[in-house]
């Protein structure tokens, strides 16, 4: 008789496992192997007893205490019960399991355990699992947190002195990493099979519940403030009370975008996995490596690791706006529940927002089944003006044919969106609809007109005549799994908006007829017609339908047709709605094939002019929408490809290309700068660049990004994009240790853009420092308009807090190994002029050099910077703590002649006196509710669509007519940055050691970086 003994360790899913083994104790004792339950347990944790001495576990001192002496005869009593069950049955291999054997502990305290063992079993085989050093610190610091205010100093695990431990015993040991992409199928449960009853692995019928869900730092930030402020001697003892606000901020994090997986600092992962004696041992010994250790390093001896780690943001990469996002989330849905408990209904709404959702939500009702029969035709009613009603059309035959085999082909934009299990039993328990998951849902008894207008937002409008959430009516959801149609209701939608548009005729001003909306519900209402309703109208409808859709051909095509849509990515939305609406409802082969090649001709021109093919990127000067666009684009290829129109003008070097420039302007995976219409720090969907994720597009540069520096190239220090200006400064470490700059050139303003030129954002070991807020979505918000497309949300120079239509020029670029420049200029109306310069040295220094001039000596130039919530300043500014460290900055300003200062007025391209248009808020428009008095002078950032919240903003007042040097040094830094002027050239300099080092020069009479 066998034993596999199972010993843990903590943080490795040993309560899934043991949760597992009891679920299919039965069908593993059928195949040989018996997992005797006892006490009503799942578990055999009093088996750890003995080895636990006088320092037992809280589990097993609540059960039993801490008498050595009781414990060891509880022990014996309990191995009692366990033999007797064990003997009954007689079987090949036994199972028994508890992670508090899986400690350090002396030869004599295990002998009792080892004696009654080995008494019983033939052989025996101990299974321990063991996370990698920082992996299981992490963990045990998250599971601490839960219990206790208080974190442990990291420490490597003992995990030779815990299998040393076992020595005695003379069991054959195997041990195993817990670590998801080591274990079978990626779940310890299925990985313990493997080792047991390798031909049971994926063959159980009761499935494992492995837990995934973790907390993020944030939360973990907020669960110890909470813990050291309301349980501070309540150390190490869980309560309902944290269970209950664990549970709620992590609902919130999630909903809301903000749950991050908690991470480590890099440079306490690089202490806690670095090689050591002890793994060299597990090595040698069992031939156990752990995946994220490098055996290639030289090993050290187990020491302790130097440092101060009381607190959260000492030990993890942290983000304090996003605490304080959550907090104040909480908060609400705290005051809102309080409210709610005394019947007053309540809406909170953030700073700048008010929200469109009404309180409290309705309930609506279950619709009746749709009753529809097999060959039943629906009857309408009669148009407004019969006058004008088509003649009615049949289908002719082999139509439905036809059009059936083309509905899998149907473009459908975002159906994964729409089609959801949640949203199609929402209907179907409900009767009530989710036009899109930022809005509230809405009962469809209320559609008596179709001017219907609940949350008096625009924005839920276009989703609304987007049509695109009836796909809840049909037969099948996005997966394929069927589901009850609901035809007659979905007959009865679209006989309303055809009435409406009968009656309303086509005003291209009216929110039905949003390019956006249009080209959606083209495609929806094609394919609502090919899968359940042509068959199922009369033909007066059919001729009055198809009349509809003309119009809408009618109206992409001049969508198509205009310059307003030349660089938006709506051009795919209209070319594919289009294409839709032709497959379906142009029954003339000519005319259909006519408006298939003008859509593809359109979708190539638009490839061609949106999207530098050389550089990657895109002109809607928007980092989200650069993302989103690599993979709607990819989609409408396949698309077109499918319906038998290939694209010319993409390729898959173009996407490479497309993908390099995201891994480029991303600090760290996954985390976009909120530039343009973007979130502040924002993750996007990674659906829009799983077509990229092998292959061709996994590029040097991709993967040295992806893996953190481990393979592949690194970027060039300078990564330059001036098509679409962009200029990228990495110094050469991995991504998550880097200094990572961007500097914007804004020849144009894209579609998603702002006026953003010469600003620049910079990210240290992974996390934003100076940023750019990004910018709420919200259409007819003063704030988009007034504020964050303009100079006054970004690290931009402005002078009299009025910011203008700004456009850049290129003066020049410097490049080199560990320190690049680039100089721009820009005009900015009545006599006003900017030169700036930005240059980065290392890892460790921004330097930016302003040369503000105006023809009137009253204008007042402004430095603004941006600041991430999570650094703190100083009163002065100058003096700045990052989650990586100290940031120090330091000004300084050198004259400039009066021939220097016409030149540098003349110097650049345009008029100087040339119009710009201002976009300075009226007195009248910041008695505006969005746009409060003092707008201009606070930073606000965009966490969640069309919602902001309160920023840090560093504003300098600089001198007309000097050249203005900005040093910001990151870190404990000795090299000092000065600025020389002498014959009309300005000169950086940098000294350290005693020597110095010019590192750029400036001409002034020619405006040119030297």
């Amino acid at each position: 008789m066998h034993l596999y003994l199972h010993i843990g360790t903590g943080r490795t899913g040993t309560q899934s496992l043991q949760d597992f083994l009891k679920k299919n104790s039965e069908q593993l004792a059928m195949n040989g192997v018996f997992y005797p339950l006892a006490e009503g347990k799942n578990h055999h944790n009093a088996l750890a007893l003995p080895v636990c001495g006088a320092k037992p576990p809280r589990y097993l001192m609540h059960r039993y205490g801490n008498d050595v002496e009781k414990n060891l005869q509880a022990f014996h009593t309990y191995f009692d019960e366990i033999e007797e069950k064990i003997r009954k049955v007689d079987p090949e291999t036994v199972i028994l399991t508890s992670e508090f054997l899986g400690r350090e502990f002396k030869p004599e305290l295990g002998q009792p355990l080892f004696d009654r063992l080995n008494a019983l079993f033939d052989s025996i085989s101990v299974v321990v699992y063991f996370r990698s050093p920082a992996s299981y610190y992490l963990s045990a610091a998250l599971q601490t947190l839960k219990a206790s205010g208080i974190l442990k100093h990291p420490t490597k695990q003992v995990a030779r002195k815990i299998l040393q431990s076992y020595d005695p015993l003379g069991a054959d040991m195997i041990v195993r990493e817990y670590k998801r992409e080591a274990l079978v199928n990626g779940d310890v449960c299925e990985d313990f099979i493997s080792v047991v009853a390798p031909d049971l692995v994926g063959k159980l019928p009761a499935p494992s519940r492995e837990q995934n869900q973790t907390l993020s730092a944030e939360v973990m930030s907020i669960i110890q403030d909470y813990r050291n402020a309301i349980w501070p001697n309540d150390n190490n003892q869980f309560n309902e009370e944290t269970n209950s606000l664990l549970d709620l901020l992590l609902e919130i994090a999630h909903e809301n975008d903000l749950y991050r997986p908690p991470q480590l600092k890099p440079e306490l992962i690089a202490e806690l996995d670095g090689l050591d004696n002890d793994m060299l041992w597990l090595k040698e010994t069992y031939g156990f490596e752990y995946s994220d250790v490098d055996y290639t390093a030289d090993a050290k001896p187990v020491s302790r690791i130097e440092g101060t780690f009381d607190r959260v943001h000492e030990i993890c990469l942290f983000h304090r706006g996003v605490k304080e996002r959550i907090m104040l989330l909480g908060l609400a849905s705290y005051t809102a529940a309080n409210a709610a408990d005394k019947s007053t209904p309540t809406q909170v709404a953030p700073v700048g927002e008010t929200r469109t959702r009404p309180a409290p939500a309705r309930t609506g009702t279950k619709p009746a089944p749709d009753g529809t029969r097999p060959g039943e035709t629906f009857t309408e009613q009669p148009p407004a003006d019969p006058a004008k009603a088509p003649q009615p059309k049949s289908m002719w035959p082999g139509e439905i044919a036809r059009i059936k085999e083309l509905e899998p082909r149907l473009r459908l934009p975002e159906r994964e969106v729409y089609d959801t299990p949640k949203l199609n039993n929402l209907f179907r328990e409900t009767g009530m609809i989710q036009i899109r998951q930022t809005f509230p849902e809405f009962d469809l008894a209320d559609l008596t007109d179709w001017t219907v207008h609940p949350t008096g937002n625009p924005v839920w409008r276009i989703y609304f005549n987007s049509m695109a959430w009836m796909s809840v009516f049909t037969d099948q959801d996005f997966a394929g799994k069927p589901q009850e149609p609901h035809w007659k209701k979905a007959f009865d939608v679209l006989e309303a908006f055809v009435r409406h548009v009968e009656a309303e005729g086509h005003r291209p001003k009216n929110d039905i007829w949003d390019d956006h909306a249009t080209g959606y519900r083209a495609s929806y209402i094609a394919w609502l017609y090919t899968r359940g309703l042509a068959e199922r109208i009369t033909p007066e409808f059919n001729a009055r339908l198809r009349k509809v859709m003309i119009l809408h051909r009618k109206t992409l095509m001049g969508f198509l047709d205009s310059e307003k849509w030349k660089f938006s990515n709506h051009t795919l939305f209209q070319a594919e709605g289009l294409a839709d609406m032709a497959l379906i409802f142009l029954t003339d082969a000519d005319r259909r094939h006519r408006t298939l090649e003008f859509a593809r001709t359109k979708v190539d021109e638009f490839i061609e002019r949106a999207v530098s093919h050389a550089e990657g990127t895109v002109k809607e000067h928007s980092i989200f929408y650069h993302v989103f666009l690599m993979g709607r684009l990819r989609e409408t290829c396949e698309y077109f490809e499918s319906i038998g129109y290939p694209l010319n003008n993409a390729s898959d070097d173009m996407f490479i290309r497309m993908n390099e420039f995201l891994h480029d302007i991303m600090p760290v995976f996954h985390r976009m700068p909120g530039i343009g219409d973007s979130k502040h720090f924002q993750r996007f969907n990674k659906k829009y660049i799983a077509a990229f994720e092998d292959g061709p597009f996994q590029t040097p540069r991709v993967r040295y990004h992806r893996s953190e520096g481990k393979e592949g190239e690194p970027y060039p220090f300078l990564s330059q994009y001036p098509q679409d200006g962009y200029f990228i400064f990495r110094s050469p470490e991995p991504p998550a240790q880097q200094l990572h700059s961007i500097f914007l050139h804004r020849s144009f303003r894209g579609p998603h853009g702002h006026w953003d030129g010469m600003s620049f954002v910079c990210h240290w070991h992974g996390e934003p420092v100076f940023i750019d807020s990004g910018g709420p979505y919200k259409y007819s918000n003063p704030m988009r308009y007034k504020y964050f497309q303009t100079q006054l949300a970004h690290n931009a120079p402005i002078f009299d807090r009025d910011p203008v239509d700004l456009t850049t020029q290129m003066l020049g670029v410097k490049t080199g190994d560990d320190f690049s420049a680039v100089a721009l200029g820009a005009r900015m109306g009545d006599g006003r002029s900017w030169v700036r310069i930005f240059g980065q040295y290392g890892n460790s220094h921004v330097v930016v050099i302003d040369i503000p001039v105006s023809a009137s000596s009253d204008n007042k130039p402004e430095f603004r910077l941006h600041l991430d919530p999570a650094v703190e300043a100083s009163g002065d500014g100058h003096d700045m703590t990052a989650p990586a460290g100290k940031i120090t900055l330091q000004q300084s300003s050198v004259d400039l002649t009066a021939s220097e200062t016409q030149a540098l007025r003349h110097g650049l391209d345009g008029h100087e006196n040339a119009a710009h248009i201002s976009h300075k808020a009226t007195d009248d428009e910041r008695a505006h509710p969005d746009l409060e008095d003092d707008f201009d002078t606070r930073s606000f950032i965009t966490y969640k669509d069309n919602e902001m919240v309160e920023g840090k903003l560093l504003t300098f007042d600089i001198p007309l007519a000097r050249a203005t040097l900005t040093t910001i040094a990151f870190g404990p830094q000795t090299a000092g940055f000065s600025l020389l002027h002498e014959n009309g050239q300005l000169s950086l300099v940098r000294e350290a050691d005693g020597a110095s080092e010019t590192l750029l020069s400036f001409s002034l009479p020619t405006v040119a970086l030297g």
